[in-house]
């Protein structure tokens, strides 16, 4: 997933720096950035964490003071 954000951002950041003909973008290559990101966020949305027990009992400690 990670990997998928991070081409994400590449192909959205700006897009055309990258052509030198390229004036505007059709409609079309505009709204695919924005399908993959929706991908994106369902993934993240679906996502769920699995903290380590070690790692867990350390946060636990730290947020206890």
């Amino acid at each position: 997933m990670r990997a998928f954000a991070e081409g994400c951002y590449a192909a959205i950041r700006n897009p055309l720096s990258h052509e030198s003909d390229a004036a505007e973008l059709s409609e079309q290559v505009a709204s695919e950035p924005l399908a993959a990101l929706s991908v994106l966020a369902r993934w993240v949305d679906a996502a769920e964490l699995h903290v380590a027990e070690d790692l867990e009992q350390e946060t636990t400690e730290n947020l206890a003071g």
